[in-house]
């Protein structure tokens, strides 16, 4: 018993030892402190999430997509940027046709068409 409470009492001096030297760590360099002021006004971002127009219900009209229009419209956005499938992704999913043959034909136009308007075929 009396080892146990040494060891303890033991334990409890060091660490208090410890935490009364260690100051509290403070790197050398902030970047914070060399940014100045922002250039111009900060950037307005706006993230839509929307369930793919085309598993939407039969009950679905567009003109129910109005009112978000009109205030997409009210806030004037510079640059509006969508997901896309590239020409590099549908020419990869075409070569595994077992596994992406719907989502090549939902989302990769035929690049037929053009091959045999040019004679390329890269996608």
């Amino acid at each position: 018993m009396f080892k146990r409470r040494a060891c303890v009492l033991l334990l409890s001096l060091c660490s208090a030892a410890v935490g009364a030297t260690d100051a509290p760590y403070r790197p050398a360099f902030h970047p914070g402190e060399h940014k100045g002021p922002p250039a111009g006004r900060l950037n307005d971002v706006l993230v839509l999430g929307s369930p793919h127009l085309s598993t939407l219900p039969d009950a679905f009209q567009p003109a129910m997509l109005e009112p978000l229009l009109e205030r997409l419209q009210a806030w004037q956005p510079t640059a509006i940027a969508v997901e896309n499938v590239s020409g590099l992704q549908c020419d990869f999913m075409r070569r595994s046709p077992a596994r992406y043959a719907d989502s090549v034909s939902t989302y990769c136009v035929d690049t037929a068409p053009a091959e045999a308007a040019t004679g390329l075929d890269v996608p």
